[in-house]
This record gives structure tokens, C-alpha cells and sequence, in this order.
């Protein structure tokens, strides 16, 4: 949400200061959306507090995110791997809609991260598909906790990665 925004802030700016601390060219992972797809903060809470619709919303923040990172990018030609978002972890103390509401902002989050990065020079490492069950919940197997997903999960990116660059070549 915040690389969004047109102005100035400290998480372009500390991005921004990492990735030029970086040699040129080097393989950079990116995992964004995992707070602006929780039920009480980010994109669902925005849209609800703006009458903004979500469809709109989602689509205009990954556009506008991905748009910051491949004009940063330019000078410096790294190569750049975004990770979608995880499938949720079903909250039982959240209301059933409420549930839907995340699996469905998360769904839309991952679709649009999808089709624009189609338009650029970046890639998508899937860890949805690796997480999810039939309903698009988690299955919990990567799952740390609710949010965050474990070490064990790099093996899974690390093929992915791989099965892009053989690809590309």
C-alpha cells in the first residue's frame, strides 16, 4: 500500500537504499500483500472506510506498486522475483463472510499481482498454490503462524526460481 502512494515515504526509501546496496544485477526476492490482505488493516479496510471498491483498489495498489519497483529497478537490472500472497489461514473466531472476504481480497491480490507482471520485466513465484486446500485456505503445512510462512517454504521458492530462469534461457 504505501509503495503505492505517489509521494515520498520511509518504505520507498529504505527499499530503495537496500536495493542499491546491492550489486547490480543480483536476483531480488520481493513478498508484499500479506498485510494489505488481512481483515482488519490494508486493502478491505480501505475500501470499507473510502466506499472504494475493492476490485479497483486492489487492482490500482499492485499496478502502482509494481510500476515503483521496475522504474527503481532501471538503473540497477536486478532481476526481480515477486512472491504472491499465502493462502489464509481460516480464523474461527472471524464471522464465515469475513473469512471470504480475506481468501476472496487475497485472491483478487494475487490475480491482478499476476496480469501486471505479465507487462514487466519480473517474475511471480506462486507460494498460493503450494499452501492452499480445495476451499483456498491454508492447509497449515507452511503456515508458522497465522500470517508468516516457514523456512521450509524456500525449498518450494528456490524450484520455482529455478523452473524460471531455465524458461527465460
Amino acid at each position: 500500500f504505501h509503495f503505492a502512494k505517489e509521494e515520498p515515504n520511509q518504505y520507498k526509501s529504505i527499499t530503495k537504499t537496500n536495493l542499491e546496496m546491492l550489486p547490480n544485477k543480483s536476483l531480488v526476492l520481493i513478498s508484499f500483500g500479506e498485510i494489505d490482505c488481512r481483515i482488519d488493516e490494508g486493502l478491505i479496510s480501505a475500501a470499507r472506510k473510502n466506499k472504494n471498491n475493492l476490485i479497483k483498489l486492489v487492482e490500482k495498489t499492485v499496478k502502482d506498486f509494481l510500476l515503483w519497483f521496475v522504474k527503481q529497478n532501471m538503473q540497477w537490472r536486478h532481476s526481480l522475483y515477486f512472491l504472491n500472497v499465502p493462502a489464509p489461514i481460516y480464523q474461527h473466531e472471524l464471522t464465515y463472510e469475513s473469512n471470504q472476504r480475506v481468501a476472496k481480497v487475497i485472491q483478487l491480490f494475487n490475480d491482478a499481482l499476476k496480469q501486471y507482471l505479465c507487462e514487466h520485466p519480473a517474475n511471480l513465484v506462486d507460494v498460493y498454490k503450494y499452501t492452499k486446500d480445495d476451499n483456498g485456505y491454508s492447509t497449515g503445512e507452511f503456515h508458522l503462524d497465522r500470517y508468516h510462512l516457514k523456512k521450509r517454504m524456500i525449498k518450494n521458492i528456490e524450484q520455482e526460481i529455478q523452473l524460471l530462469a531455465l524458461s527465460e534461457n
